[in-house]
């Protein structure tokens, strides 16, 4: 027995054997679907269940739930009750079908087909028939449209303007060999790395430069 509280009152449940059965049953875990065959407006048509056969226009696509609505598919009939000033009316709505168990209509053949993902000339990704070969357009009216632009947009002229350079952070200096660089490197590697012999002078220059005695500073009286 189970002892549940509802306000003041203490209410005792038995575990039936539909709720023991329920528990003991593992549910299925939800794995949404990657790659969708099926956009909005796609003339489709079911391939299993109890409307086989059965043809229409995508409706809605419920991704949460892996489903799809089909324009007079699938059909379910609810009566709302008579209310005050109201008389009693039959609400038919479409009920979810599960994607796979839909497949969209070749173009030419019309008949369930399998697509591909092939890329136009003009480099846009478009869908095509594995039967026919012929492209799948996308319905007009849920076709993408471009997004308006408003007053705190930016514009296209100031999208591509370069306002920042890396160069600033990071200027490029001189390559200043160190002196002692003769005596670790041979002659032979230095006149293939350096057949010209800049880098030899710059080591010669900069070893001048650290021989040369050092005079010392003289400080000006000012009177």
């Amino acid at each position: 027995y189970q002892r549940r509280v509802r306000g003041n009152q203490t209410m005792t449940s038995k575990f039936t054997p539909g709720v023991l059965r329920s528990l003991l049953i593992k549910k299925k875990q939800f794995v949404p679907i990657n790659k969708w065959q099926v956009n909005l407006g796609d003339t489709v048509m079911v391939v299993k269940g109890k409307n086989k056969g059965e043809k229409g226009v995508v409706k809605t696509i419920m991704r949460n739930r892996n489903s799809v609505l089909i324009e007079g598919v699938n059909l379910k009939s609810k009566q709302i009750k008579a209310q005050k000033g109201q008389k009693a009316t039959t609400i038919v709505r479409e009920l979810p079908i599960h994607a796979h168990n839909v497949s969209i209509l070749d173009p030419i053949k019309q008949i369930p087909c399998t697509i591909v993902r092939r890329y136009t000339i003009e480099g846009k990704r478009v869908r095509v028939s594995r039967l026919s070969g012929a492209q799948i357009m996308r319905a007009e009216a849920y076709e993408r449209k471009p997004r308006p632009t408003g007053a705190k947009d930016t514009a296209p002229e100031e999208v591509g303007k370069k306002t920042f350079e890396v160069e600033s952070l990071f200027p490029k200096r001189p390559y200043q060999p160190p002196a002692d660089l003769l005596k670790h490197v041979t002659d032979a590697i230095l006149e293939r790395i350096d057949p010209a012999g800049i880098i030899r002078k710059q080591v010669l220059k900069a070893q001048s430069s650290q021989n040369a005695p050092t005079q010392p500073q003289t400080e000006s009286k000012t009177e």
